[in-house]
């Protein structure tokens, strides 16, 4: 690491601090009808509440019947919404589930 390299061994000054954290950033909010966030550049993304009751979802995949998604959460689970309406019964096997969050991790690391 170089020397006084800022935020390592000096403190970031108010313009880095603001380049690396837009005010305007678009983010996935929780929202409870859809709306439409604009951001600088003109940038906009529709954001729409697909299911209610999830802990940190961080992966979602679409099944082919176009009706249901699968759901990993941050804390482990595969969640299974249809229609979207979360199942709260379905859980996926542990060695299954494993294997799925390997694949991914290896995906992510390549």
């Amino acid at each position: 690491m170089p020397m006084g390299a800022p935020g390592v061994t000096q403190p970031l000054t108010p313009d880095q601090i603001a380049r690396e954290n837009p005010p305007n950033a678009l983010s996935g909010s929780a929202v409870d009808k859809p709306v439409v966030l604009k951001g600088m550049g003109g940038m906009s993304i529709r954001v729409v509440k697909l299911a209610e009751g999830l802990s940190h979802p961080d992966g979602l995949v679409f099944l082919p019947d176009g009706h249901t998604m699968l759901i990993t959460e941050r804390v482990g689970r595969l969640r299974v919404v249809k229609d979207g309406v979360l199942d709260t019964g379905a859980r996926a096997p542990g060695a299954l589930f494993a294997g799925l969050r390997r694949g991914y991790r290896a995906r992510a690391a390549a």
